[in-house]
């Protein structure tokens, strides 16, 4: 069945894009930090070396310009499997509840678009990374920790009651 213009538009459910968008935001920001977990070396620098003394500390442990890019490789593909795992989430929802399929990949593209651009500040919440009192946990662990709480904000905000009574309430006054 092909939907016309008219047609697709009243199917649209902004509520759903709202929401779903931001756990979406939450697995995107999960899996980013997950993923960081491939360059911890990297990431110890800049959490525990002196910010004038970086590009000294890179040369004495020997990280290149191909472990940067490594760095920035894997926390993308990180991004883009969290999107990708919020956009099935969505799409299975949407379509166990009857509501449009457009809605899950209108959510797809917008957040592929912003996190491409850096609009949505997955790369500056990274920041909370370095936290200076937060300097007594080690790494891996303050990784695991993070993306373990944005991944579980972002399965309750899939499958709060709350929000999807407030996106089911949308549907019925379209």
């Amino acid at each position: 069945m092909v939907l016309k213009p008219h047609n697709l538009m009243s199917k649209i459910n902004f509520r759903q894009i709202v929401i779903h968008f931001i756990a979406a935001w939450f697995f995107m920001f999960a899996f980013q930090t997950l993923f960081s977990l491939h360059e911890i070396k990297i990431l110890n620098i800049y959490r525990f070396v002196d910010k004038n003394k970086i590009i000294y500390e890179f040369d004495k442990q020997g990280i290149t310009a191909s472990d940067a890019v490594n760095f920035i490789f894997w926390t993308n593909v990180g991004k883009t499997a969290g999107l990708l795992i919020a956009f099935i989430i969505s799409l299975i929802i949407s379509l166990k509840n009857g509501w449009s399929w457009a809605n899950s990949l209108i959510i797809l593209i917008l957040a592929y678009g912003l996190a491409w651009t850096e609009f949505i500040g997955l790369n500056l919440l990274q920041n909370i990374y370095y936290i200076k009192t937060l300097s007594f946990i080690p790494t891996s662990l303050l990784l695991f920790i993070i993306s373990t709480i944005f991944l579980l904000l972002g399965i309750a905000t899939f499958f709060n009651r709350k929000t999807f009574k407030f996106i089911q309430q949308s549907n019925k006054h379209a």
